[in-house]
C-alpha cells in the first residue's frame, strides 16, 4: 500500500520504480516545494544489505553537485522507513526519447556531453555510476532537454582515490557486484567488459564503456551488443568488437565513431581515463547544424575559448569548457571530497543578505569564471588533472584542497608556472609555507610562460613573497591595479581581495570577493573569503549562504563552525563538526576541532579520545603522530582532572624536543606544564620549572623565547621565589626586549602577572581598545579581560566576558595553541560564579561552580579551582 505521508512529506501520487525504491510526487510541506521521493519497500526494509545500498545511494548522490545530476535534498527514515527526497525532474527518459524516433547526431552530441559533465563532477569527487543507461538520464523539459543522470543507488566509491570510502568501509557497507540471489548488480547491455566479468575495482572507465553504448544505441538505433541469453550477452560485451558505427548510421562524423570506438575498447586502458576527458573530446567535435536544429545545441567558438560566460539561466550550465585540450589526460582530483551535494542552481543564486546581493551594474555581470580559462602547457597529465582540480575545489570553497591541488601540481611539473603561481597565492597550511615558497621561486623562473593575467598576478605575488619587502602600501596598490586591468575576471578579483583583506583593507577586500561572486555565482570560494571581511552576524549570512551554495564547501563550514564554537552555539557547532569530518575525513583538523567541542558539551570521554585518536592517525609522519599522541594524554588528563597524569604527559611532549635548541618547540609543552602546575597550587614545583625554564633558554632561538622567560619570571613571583620589584624590573627589561607596542596580545601576556587590585587596576589602564584586533581565542580574551576586571573589583564590567568565555565551545586546547584550555575553562567558570555573586545572583554562581564540580570531582592530586568551587557552593548552600 502506498503511504499518505513520510516525515514532512505529504504524497500526491506515484510515478514509478526506481532502481531499489518506489518513486512518488511528494510535496515538501517545510520547504515548500513538489519533490520525487524514492521509498524503500517494507519488503526491501527488512533486509539489511538492501537497505544499506539504498543508502549507499543516498550518500553518493547526495555527494554531487552539477546541473546535469538530479539534486538530492533530503535523506531521512520515517516508521521504519528509509527515503530521499530529489529534484522532480519533468520530461522523458532518454529511453523514452529514444523510442519516439531517431535522434539527430547533432542532438545525439548533446545529450552526450550533458551526461559527459556530469559524470565527470562524480568521477573528479570519487564516485562511479556503474548503472548507467538510458531509464537513468532524464531529459529536463525545462531545461531545453538537458539531460539529467538519476539513481547512484550502484554507484561505488572508489577506494584509492575517495577519502570517504574508508569511512563508508568502517560501517561494512561493501560494494559488492552481487546482489543478494547471486545476481550482477547493474544493467547487462550497458556493462563494460570488466564488470560483465564480476572484475574488482571498477572505475570511471566502466563509466566511459556505458556512455559509449548510450552513445553508439542513440547513433546507430540499436545497441551494440545484443544476444537471447545473458551469458552469450556478457561473452559478447568480453569478446567482440561491435559492428561498425558508420556502416549502421553513414551521417555520423568519423571523429565521432572514433570516439565511441575509444569508449567502447575490451581494455580498460584503451579508452578515455574518465568522463571529463570524454567530455574534453565531445566537445571537440564539430557538428553541422541544419535549419531545424534545436537553438543553443552546439557550444559557441566564443565559449570554447572562454571570452563569453553565459548565465546558469540562459542554457545549459557553464560548463569547463578549458578542458577541451586535456583530451586524453588523467583529470580525476587526487584529494577528491565527499558529502552532501546540490545541484547549481537554474538561476542566480538569491543572496541570503545584503552582503551577498550584487547591487548597481554588478547585478547583471556575465564574467568570466575562474574555470574558463584555457589550461596552462604541461607535458604531466598528474600536473593538468591536479590544477584543474585546485580551480574547482577553490570555486567549490574547499579551499583546504585546493591549496594542496596547486601544490602538487608544482611539484609534478615545476615548469607549469600556472600552476606555481596559484601554489603561492593560495593561502597554504602552515606545513606548506616552504613549499609554496619554492613555488613562487619556480613561477618566478618560468614567468615567460605566462600570459598576461598571470604575470599581473605574479606582480601580485610579488609584494607578499619578495624579499625585502615591497614598500609600505604597495602591495594594496598592485590589488587594485590588477583588478582594474581585468575587472570581468572573478579569479582576479579574488586573488586581489585576498591581498587588500591581508592588508587590513577590509572594505575594498569586501567589494572585490562581492564583484568575484557577481562575475561567477556558483564561486562559493569567493563567499568564504567576503565572510572572513564582514561582522559576525553578516559573516554568519554569507556563510549559511555559501554552504548551501556548496555543501562540501570545508572553508565555509570551518568559518562557521568557529563561529558558532566562540558564539557559544556548541551543539550547531557540533553539527557543523561532524559535517566538516565527512567533506574533509583526512585532515587532522578536521578531528580535533571535533574533539575540542565534544569536550564543552560534555561528550563521554571515550568520544573525546576517539576523535583524538583519529587526530592523531592522520598526522603526515612518525615524529607528529608521537607529538598527537603525547597532546592527547595532555589534553585528555585534564579533561578528567587527572593533573599528576597531565603534567607527566607535559613533560614527555617537551621531551619529544630534547635535541632541539628552538624554543617555539618547546613553547606550548613548557607553557602547558606550567597552567597545569599552576592550577595543582604547588609552588616548590613551579618555580622548579621555571627555573629550568630560565637556564635551558640560554641555548635557544626562536621569536618565542622572550615570552618564555617572561612566563617564567612571573611564575616565580606569583609563587613568592622573587619580590615584587625583581619582577618589575625582569618584566620591564623582557618587555623592552620584546618590543613597546604588542597589542591585545602584549596586553594580555604582561597582565597575566596581576594578582593584586591595584595591578589589575594598572592592566585596565592600558586595555586595548575594544575595537582592536585581539587574534586570540575568545576563551583567552574574555578570560584576560574578565578577570582583569574582577580582580579590580568591578564585577559587573567583568560578567559579560566571563559570560562569554563559559559559553565558548573550547574545553580542549588544538594543535596552535600553546595554553591549557581546560584549565582556563574551569577557573573561568569559578570566577564567573564569583562575579554572579557579586551581582546577587547565587543561583546563576551555583550553576557556574557545579560545571567544574561535575567535571573535576576526582581531580588529583589537586586542583585550585575545584577547591574554590567546593567552597563556595558549600558557603551558598548549593544544591548538589
Amino acid at each position: 500500500m502506498d503511504p499518505e505521508r513520510l516525515a514532512h512529506f505529504r504524497i500526491v501520487g506515484r510515478l514509478g520504480q526506481g532502481g531499489m525504491g518506489i518513486v512518488y510526487r511528494a510535496e515538501d510541506e517545510k520547504l515548500r516545494r513538489t519533490v520525487a521521493l524514492k521509498v524503500l519497500p517494507d519488503a526491501f526494509a527488512a533486509d539489511e544489505e538492501r537497505r544499506r545500498r539504498f543508502l549507499r545511494e543516498a550518500r553518493s548522490a547526495a555527494a554531487l553537485r552539477h546541473p546535469n545530476i538530479a539534486t538530492i535534498h533530503d535523506v531521512g527514515e520515517d516508521a521504519g522507513r528509509v527515503f530521499l527526497a530529489m529534484e522532480l525532474v519533468e520530461g522523458p527518459t532518454l529511453r523514452e526519447r529514444m523510442a519516439s524516433g531517431r535522434l539527430r547526431v547533432s542532438e545525439v552530441v548533446r545529450i552526450a556531453r550533458g551526461i559527459a559533465r556530469g559524470l565527470a563532477r562524480a568521477h573528479a569527487k570519487g564516485i562511479v555510476h556503474r548503472d548507467l543507461k538510458p531509464d537513468n538520464v532524464i531529459l529536463d523539459a525545462e531545461a531545453d532537454g538537458e539531460p539529467k543522470i538519476l539513481d547512484f543507488g550502484l554507484a561505488k566509491l572508489r577506494e584509492e582515490r575517495s577519502p570517504l570510502a574508508g569511512t563508508l568501509a568502517e560501517h561494512g557497507e561493501t560494494a559488492s557486484l552481487l546482489t543478494e540471489e547471486g545476481r550482477l548488480l547493474g544493467t547487462p547491455h550497458y556493462m563494460s567488459p570488466e564488470q560483465a566479468g564480476s572484475a574488482g575495482g571498477l572505475d570511471a572507465r566502466s563509466d566511459v564503456f556505458a556512455l559509449g553504448v548510450l552513445l553508439y544505441e542513440m547513433l546507430a538505433g540499436r545497441r551494440p551488443f545484443e544476444a537471447d541469453r545473458l551469458g552469450e550477452l556478457l561473452a559478447r560485451i568480453e569478446r567482440d568488437p561491435p559492428a561498425s558505427l558508420r556502416s549502421l548510421a553513414p551521417e555520423v562524423p568519423e571523429a565521432l565513431e572514433a570516439i565511441v570506438n575509444r569508449c567502447l575498447a575490451k581494455k580498460p586502458a584503451d579508452r578515455y581515463a574518465d568522463a571529463g576527458s570524454l567530455a574534453a573530446a565531445l566537445e571537440a567535435i564539430v557538428v553541422s547544424a541544419d535549419a531545424s536544429e534545436p537553438k543553443g545545441t552546439l557550444a559557441s567558438p566564443r565559449s570554447l575559448v572562454g571570452s563569453e560566460v553565459t548565465h546558469p539561466r540562459a542554457g545549459p550550465a557553464r560548463r569547463n569548457l578549458w578542458l577541451a585540450s586535456l583530451a586524453g589526460a588523467a583529470l580525476v582530483a587526487t584529494a577528491g571530497v565527499l558529502a552532501w551535494r546540490t545541484r547549481a542552481p537554474s538561476a542566480q543564486p538569491a543572496a541570503a543578505s545584503s552582503s551577498v546581493a550584487s547591487t548597481g551594474a554588478d547585478a547583471a555581470v556575465h564574467g568570466i569564471a575562474m574555470t574558463d580559462h584555457p589550461p596552462p602547457k604541461t607535458a604531466v597529465p598528474e600536473a593538468a588533472a591536479a590544477y584543474a582540480a585546485g580551480l574547482q575545489h577553490w570555486r567549490d570553497g574547499e579551499t583546504v584542497y585546493a591549496s594542496f591541488d596547486f601544490l602538487r601540481a608544482c611539484k609534478l611539473d615545476p615548469t607549469m608556472a600556472a600552476a606555481d603561481l596559484r601554489a603561492a597565492i593560495l593561502p597554504s597550511p602552515d606545513s606548506a609555507v616552504i613549499a609554496a615558497r619554492e613555488c613562487y621561486a619556480a613561477a618566478l623562473q618560468h614567468r615567460a610562460a605566462l600570459d598576461d593575467r598571470d604575470r599581473a598576478l605574479l606582480r601580485l605575488a610579488e609584494a607578499a613573497w619578495s624579499d625585502p619587502p615591497v614598500p609600505p602600501g604597495e602591495g594594496e596598490a598592485r590589488a587594485r591595479a590588477v583588478a582594474s586591468q581585468f575587472p570581468e575576471d572573478a579569479e582576479v578579483q579574488a586573488v586581489a581581495a585576498l591581498f587588500l583583506q591581508g592588508a587590513g583593507q577590509h572594505e575594498d577586500a569586501r567589494s572585490a570577493f562581492r564583484r568575484a561572486f557577481a562575475l561567477d555565482p556558483l564561486f562559493a570560494g569567493a563567499l568564504w573569503g567576503l565572510s572572513n571581511s564582514s561582522g559576525r552576524q553578516e559573516s554568519r549570512d554569507i556563510l549559511d549562504r555559501c554552504i548551501e551554495l556548496s555543501p562540501t564547501a570545508g572553508s565555509c563550514i570551518r568559518s562557521r563552525l568557529l563561529g558558532n564554537m566562540h558564539s557559544g552555539r556548541c551543539a550547531e557547532a557540533e553539527t557543523d563538526a561532524r559535517r566538516l569530518a565527512v567533506v574533509e575525513p583526512d585532515g587532522p583538523r578536521t578531528f580535533e576541532t571535533l574533539a575540542v567541542i565534544l569536550a564543552a558539551r560534555n561528550a563521554p570521554v571515550e568520544a573525546v579520545r576517539d576523535a583524538l585518536a583519529k587526530r592523531a592517525a592522520l598526522q603526515p609522519d612518525d615524529r607528529s603522530r608521537r607529538r598527537a599522541q603525547v597532546q592527547n594524554d595532555a589534553w585528555l588528563s585534564a579533561l578528567v582532572g587527572d593533573l599528576d597524569a597531565a603534567e607527566k604527559a607535559a613533560r614527555a611532549w617537551d621531551d619529544l624536543y630534547s635535541d632541539s635548541l628552538v624554543a617555539n618547540d618547546h613553547e606550548a609543552p613548557l607553557t602547558y606544564l606550567l597552567d597545569v602546575l599552576d592550577e595543582e597550587g604547588d609552588r616548590s614545583k613551579q618555580v622548579a620549572a621555571a627555573d629550568s625554564i630560565e637556564r635551558r633558554v640560554k641555548g635557544w632561538t626562536g621569536d618565542t623565547l622572550l615570552g618564555l622567560r617572561l612566563r617564567a619570571a612571573y611564575t616565580r613571583y606569583h609563587a613568592g621565589a622573587i619580590d615584587e620589584p625583581t619582577f618589575r624590573r625582569q618584566a620591564e627589561q623582557l618587555e623592552r626586549e620584546i618590543g613597546a607596542d604588542w597589542g591585545p596580545s602584549g596586553w594580555c601576556e604582561l597582565s597575566d602577572s596581576a594578582a593584586t587590585p591595584a595591578e589589575a587596576a594598572e592592566a585596565l589602564a592600558r586595555l586595548p581598545d575594544a575595537q582592536a584586533d585581539w587574534h586570540l581565542n575568545d576563551l583567552f580574551r574574555a578570560a584576560w579581560v574578565g578577570h582583569i576586571y574582577l580582580l579590580a573589583g568591578q564585577p559587573r564590567a567583568a560578567l559579560p566576558h566571563l559570560r562569554d568565555g563559559a559559553a565558548s565551545c573550547t574545553a580542549l586546547p588544538n594543535d596552535t595553541t600553546a595554553r591549557a584550555y581546560t584549565i582556563w575553562w574551569m577557573r573561568e567558570h569559578v570566577e564567573l560564579g564569583e562575579a554572579l555573586e557579586q551581582t546577587g545572583d547565587p543561583a546563576g554562581a551555583c550553576d557556574a561552580y557545579r560545571v567544574v564540580l561535575d567535571r573535576w570531582k576526582n581531580a588529583k592530586p589537586r586542583s585550585v579551582s575545584l577547591e574554590k568551587a567546593k567552597e563556595r557552593s558549600k558557603a551558598l548552600a548549593c544544591s548538589k
